[in-house]
């Protein structure tokens, strides 16, 4: 069977579900000129080839027990994460950042691999933009960065990304993957058997801790939660009231050399 997603992953998969807690990760990087089509592709190929994340989707057993697990995607189609969109006549710099900010908002297709990228061409004078939606269940911030890092090339001489055999990489990881319970009952007894290891474990803290603590009041657990729950209470942050699941991105333009001269002012960098 695929790798089970751990404890945050199954968190953040199922946050999305409520639209104000909405978990994917956007990211645009505005270009001077649009990158050859083919050589983007390549790169993205080679992120799937070494990345599992980028390859597998999340597998919904039919029973509530039974934990989500990663699976290779066997019908994976680089076309539909990597696309290319073109801005309709006067192409603008709002209009870029609009379908950038159009394209990153779109829910993803959770029975795929969740992640896309699109690079948006307009005009010279424009420019373009590659856009990039991560969600959250299978990257972080710093994840985020080291993807930026296979995409991006110090040197504008830098060789292109070699083509890679996607079919047969995919073929072969999911010759080697055991396949999920074929039947309900198979689902059922695997949440059981989980749900009793998770039963067992917690018996077994509970009698080290009444081995090694006195035993606490009646109703001390319970009241020990309320409490954690009341003193969390209240109006909350205004930053969350209006929070949905829109995102727009804007482009502020800043002098490299003054903010350079800022930052040795104040002793920090420009990050």
């Amino acid at each position: 069977m695929g790798r089970r997603l751990t404890d945050i992953e199954t968190l953040l998969f199922n946050l999305d579900q409520t639209p104000q807690f909405g978990t994917n990760i956007g990211a645009i990087l505005l270009l001077d000129k649009a990158s050859d089509p083919q050589h983007l592709r390549n790169a993205f190929a080679s992120c799937v080839a070494k990345t599992p994340a980028f390859r597998e989707f999340v597998h919904q057993p039919a029973a509530p027990l039974s934990p989500l697990v990663w699976m290779v995607d066997q019908h994976f189609d680089l076309d539909h994460h990597v696309r290319f969109l073109r801005l309709p006549k006067p192409a603008t710099r709002a209009g870029l950042l609009a379908t950038a900010s159009a394209f990153v908002n779109d829910p993803f297709d959770r029975t795929r691999p969740l992640w896309q990228a699109a690079l948006i061409t307009g005009s010279a004078k424009v420019g373009a933009a590659l856009a990039v939606k991560l969600h959250h269940s299978i990257a972080d911030g710093q994840a985020a960065v080291a993807l930026g890092s296979v995409l991006l090339e110090s040197q504008a001489s830098a060789e292109p990304a070699e083509a890679v055999d996607l079919a047969r990489v995919l073929g072969d990881l999911a010759s080697d993957e055991t396949t999920v319970p074929a039947s309900l009952a198979d689902t059922i007894r695997s949440g059981a058997t989980r749900l009793a290891g998770f039963l067992n474990e917690a018996t077994e803290r509970i009698s080290q801790a009444a081995d090694s603590e006195p035993t606490p009041e009646p109703g001390a657990a319970f009241n020990s939660i309320t409490d954690g729950l009341s003193s969390i209470s209240g109006p909350g942050s205004p930053l969350w009231k209006q929070r949905s699941r829109n995102r727009r991105y804007l482009a502020y333009s800043f002098p490299l050399d003054a903010l350079k001269k800022r930052a040795r002012a104040l002793d920090a960098s420009v990050n």
